[in-house]
């Protein structure tokens, strides 16, 4: 088809999948990435050149490329758990867990205005206790975290120890170790899905 041609714009689409190979370089099959605003391929030359002294000003007689590569970039607005492993570099999602229970006295050392992480999550709300001590006066709880804040405004002293009594509910969540296998390879396929133009697949690995 000659050029200029309607019939050639293009309005680029598409779906994009990636098969994140295992540390043998085995498939894992091909996963959706998700809404991809954006996907640009970069192919970049090195080229070594040669300039002939033969004449008074030095001119340009040859060039040799010496090294090929290709950037690919894309970007995502899905950020599910397994796009955000993806992203750093995690290998792979972990599901966490924890039951139900109760705790009678926990050592925690408090400090005015600052958060401690207790040893469990999920707090029950009205359960969190600290004997002589008023919640929402002298201490604050992050209950869905597991946290507990001594207030500036009430009795605890700064680097005061302190027990804590608590109940707290079963819950699972997603954990990303980061770094945990790095680089990511694997074979990255882009579907064509346009709305003008013809349509098309693009292949990488």
């Amino acid at each position: 088809m000659a050029s200029p041609d309607v019939e050639l714009y293009f309005v680029g689409k598409g779906k994009l999948y990636l098969d994140r190979w295992t540390s043998a370089n085995a498939s894992t099959g091909e996963r959706d990435l998700g809404n991809a605003p954006s996907f640009v391929v970069t192919p970049n030359v090195e080229q070594l050149e040669h300039y002939s002294s033969r004449t008074g000003i030095r001119s340009k007689d040859h060039e040799v490329d010496v090294q090929q590569s290709l950037n690919v970039k894309f970007s995502l607005d899905e950020i599910s758990i397994d796009n955000l492993a993806l992203c750093l570099y995690g290998d792979g999602v972990e599901v966490m867990s924890q039951g139900d229970g109760n705790v009678g006295a926990e050592a925690v050392t408090l400090y005015l205005g600052k958060w401690v992480k207790l040893n469990q999550r999920n707090i029950s709300v009205s359960s969190v206790g600290i004997a002589g001590y008023t919640e929402g006066t002298d201490y604050e709880v992050d209950h869905s975290v597991g946290r507990i804040k001594a207030l500036t405004t009430g009795a605890i002293g700064d680097g005061e120890a302190v027990n804590v009594s608590y109940t707290f509910g079963a819950m699972t969540w997603n954990y990303v170790e980061i770094f945990g296998r790095k680089p990511v390879q694997g074979l990255l396929r882009l579907v064509g899905t346009n709305e003008v133009g013809k349509q098309f697949e693009v292949l990488l690995w």
